[in-house]
């Protein structure tokens, strides 16, 4: 695991935790920079300032070791069905058609 892939989970975790950098900092006693930092890979953090993450984030440790599936922005999203829609042949764009109709 880099230091990289660590900061994303980290980046994951508190995103989902719905905490800015600042408020992380203001729950842990880190510098937003310095949270900053570590999520974009710069500096590695010491298991103690990852059990801290942990901790409040409610999360386990090792949850910053595993692979994080970032969810896609809305224009990746848009940029995706556009791809799909445009290689899908007339059969598949009705059945598109009818399930969009049915949300």
């Amino acid at each position: 695991m880099t230091r990289t892939e660590i900061g994303k989970a980290l980046r994951h975790h508190r995103r989902q935790a719905g905490l800015t950098q600042a408020q992380l900092g203001e729950l842990t006693g880190f510098d937003p920079k310095t949270i900053s930092r570590l999520e974009t890979g710069d500096r590695m953090p010491s298991l103690d300032a990852l059990d801290t993450f942990a901790r409040v984030l409610k999360v386990q440790v090792r949850d910053f070791f595993t692979e994080v599936k970032t969810e896609q922005t809305e224009d990746e999203l848009r940029a995706y069905l556009l791809t799909i829609i445009c290689k899908a042949d007339k059969t598949k764009l009705q059945r598109l058609k009818i399930a969009i109709e049915k949300i």
